[in-house]
């Protein structure tokens, strides 16, 4: 995993590919549902199952510089030395099915074409990040 940019993009995908990658053990009780469980009479499976994730976000940040001929360039992933200078930042937290959870904006980014761009980039860049994470995880469990 490179970290050459935004650190928080890479964190969520390590955090989303390490719930990719979550087995957990089955845990059952037999004591009623409306009272509170009482945590030394669960019992544990021996076995272990992947979770399902619903959906895999992915952050993706872009730095938004308008150059001296006023054309608007979008820097994608841009390195953090960058964040010093060029003060406007996008970031665009994207899910499965084109979802946006979050959009962040700091200082000027362009007009809503350039904003429609960025949305594009980053469901683009989620799509790819999901596939590689299943495909991944698919490929691992045909090994085993």
């Amino acid at each position: 995993l490179s970290v050459d940019g935004a650190i928080s993009d890479a964190l969520c995908n390590c955090v989303v590919g390490a719930l990719v990658d979550l087995q957990l053990r089955e845990a059952s009780t037999d004591c009623d549902e409306d009272i509170p469980i009482d945590i030394t009479k669960v019992e544990l499976s021996d076995s272990t199952h992947h979770i399902v994730l619903a959906d895999f976000p992915v952050s993706s940040t872009f730095i938004v510089y308008e150059a001296p001929d006023e054309t608007v360039k979008i820097l994608c992933d841009p390195a953090p030395e960058l964040f010093e200078i060029i003060p406007n930042t996008v970031v665009i937290v994207v899910g499965n099915n084109s979802r946006i959870h979050r959009i962040s904006q700091s200082g000027v980014a362009g007009d809503e074409a350039v904003m429609r761009k960025m949305v594009e980039l980053a469901v683009g860049r989620q799509k790819l990040i999901a596939d590689s994470l299943i495909r991944a995880k698919e490929a691992y469990l045909a090994k085993e």
